[in-house]
């Protein structure tokens, strides 16, 4: 009942513009370190191989939902315009068994999202070669594309969820990670210069058990809130490399990608 009016409420204030915590399937579902996806083994219905030429590993299959593939499309033709540079992805798509897989390879830590807690699981967010913090210096080739994701991501739909670091988003800083969100809602939090979790946590505000009111992401909003995630018994890894468990993918990145970079 709570949730219900939260949401009347926040429909209200915001119009759409509201994280998702009900839905796996929006491209607004919301998940963070302590809120995971409702089915944790959740993988979208349809996924597609992005253009092997902006792949880093093109012998292997890349995926996004095809709403994130069309954005991811259009901003690359754009930067190929504009700068005459590509945009190769390293990463995209992951299921929960991939994700798995590298926690048990290199930890967990403040960098890599549980499975059933990541943005990748999602089909949505994309992971962009050679923007590390240490490539940032100077006028290089890697500067150049991310000052423009930075000026002009929002306007493809494109979102950067971990720009502030452990206490504010949950993650340490990936300027790699681009979400998509959808032009509106990525364009207001760029008006308003927050990430998904500021705008979230800046919107609910839980009330802890002793009457205070949290403004800052650090302190967990009460299960009362949170749906309860659907777990499932250990499941077997019959997943493939750059895996995609569903046989719904399609390559259609000929009749997408435009223009060859």
């Amino acid at each position: 009942m709570i949730w219900y009016i939260m949401s009347l409420w926040l429909l209200l204030e915001q119009g759409t513009y509201i994280p998702d915590l009900r839905s796996d399937t929006s491209t607004q579902t919301y998940v963070w370190p302590d809120h995971g996806l409702n089915d944790i083994y959740y993988t979208p219905s349809f996924l597609i191989s992005i253009p092997t030429h902006q792949s880093l590993l093109p012998t292997e299959s890349i995926q996004l939902r095809i709403d994130a593939l069309q954005s991811l499309v259009r901003m690359s033709n754009a930067i190929y315009n504009d700068l005459w540079l590509p945009l190769i992805v390293i990463s995209a798509y992951r299921s929960h068994n991939y994700q798995q897989n590298l926690i048990n390879q290199f930890g967990d830590g403040n960098l890599r999202a549980l499975p059933g807690h990541s943005e990748h699981q999602l089909g949505l967010a994309i992971d962009i070669m050679g923007l590390s913090n240490a490539h940032m210096e100077g006028d290089g080739d890697a500067s150049r594309i991310y000052q423009r994701l930075v000026g002009h991501g929002h306007e493809y739909g494109r979102h950067n969820s971990y720009q502030n670091g452990l206490t504010v988003d949950g993650y340490y800083v990936e300027k790699r990670h681009r979400r998509y969100l959808g032009v509106p809602f990525a364009t207001l939090l760029k008006t308003k210069n927050q990430t998904l979790t500021q705008y979230f946590y800046q919107m609910i505000r839980p009330i802890d058990t002793h009457g205070y009111i949290h403004t800052n992401p650090t302190h967990i909003f009460q299960s009362r809130i949170t749906p309860t995630p659907i777990y499932r018994p250990s499941q077997p890894d019959t997943t493939p490399p750059r895996d995609n468990p569903s046989n719904e993918s399609v390559d259609r990145s000929n009749e997408l990608f435009t223009k060859p970079l």
